[in-house]
């Protein structure tokens, strides 16, 4: 997966919608990245986390998973301290690979917040709602200049073939709403085996880290390198400052 600001959301139980998310993250941690994920609702279910301690408010809300070292931050808690040059060179120099990651739960994505990413992935489960779903979704975007890459993982499909299927159907509909040619990239899709991850839940542990190697590892890796190849990595600098504009707008609507 490349780097930049990826905006994550989905249809999907918020159970699942956070395990693929946690999932993730978490590979893209052991493949050498380092993410950043910022919580917009509330972090991956199943993790384990501890606080750091610190005086300033960043340092006060910064958790990490104890298991692959993530650094994770609630929205609300992204203050202007993480947007000064000190504060980004700290993070630039934890990682030169940075890649920022903003999580929100299941539903329609808040007005304005994904036009701060420079990639969107829809994590969806199949139903006769999910185009409309999806178009709700998107035509915030649609009134952009250019249209952010809009991946689409499909959650609990059998096979690849069938969520390939879907996705085809889902496409036309939604490029028919839209009026735009196909606006949207199939990503891959990801099946949670219930005893594998029930096992996980009770370890504490993200599913790749106590299964490596089984079939959902290998799902997870292939919708990682399907979402490398829809944007390409821009400095982390770009990302905070674009979140500090994002960030003074909405203070001005209240």
């Amino acid at each position: 997966m490349s780097g930049g600001a990826w905006y994550f959301t989905g249809n999907a139980d918020e159970r699942f919608l956070t395990l693929a998310v946690e999932n993730l993250l978490v590979e893209l941690a052991r493949a050498g990245r380092s993410p950043l994920a910022v919580y917009c609702d509330t972090p991956p279910f199943g993790s384990t986390r501890v606080g750091v301690r610190g005086k300033d408010r960043l340092d006060r809300h910064l958790q990490r998973y104890t298991s692959a070292r993530i650094p994770g931050l609630r929205l609300q808690d992204l203050s202007q301290s993480l947007l000064d040059a000190r504060r980004r060179r700290l993070f630039v120099a934890e990682g030169a690979k940075l890649d920022p990651v903003l999580i929100t739960g299941p539903g329609i994505p808040g007005s304005g917040l994904p036009t701060v990413a420079d990639a969107v992935a829809l994590l969806i489960v199949k139903g006769t709602s999910t185009p409309g779903w999806v178009y709700q979704a998107v035509r915030p975007l649609a009134s952009m200049s250019e249209l952010p890459p809009i991946s689409i993982v499909v959650l609990n499909a059998e096979c690849l073939e069938e969520a390939a299927v879907f996705f085809h159907d889902l496409q036309e509909e939604v490029a028919l709403l839209l009026r735009k040619v196909k606006p949207l990239r199939f990503a891959g899709y990801l099946k949670f085996d219930p005893d594998y991850t029930e096992a996980a839940r009770r370890a504490g542990r993200p599913l790749v880290e106590h299964f490596p190697g089984c079939p959902f590892h290998g799902q997870v890796k292939y919708v990682l390198r399907s979402l490398s190849k829809a944007v390409a990595q821009p400095p982390a600098e770009h990302y905070f400052s674009r979140m500090a504009g994002w960030q003074a707008s909405q203070a001005k609507k209240r």
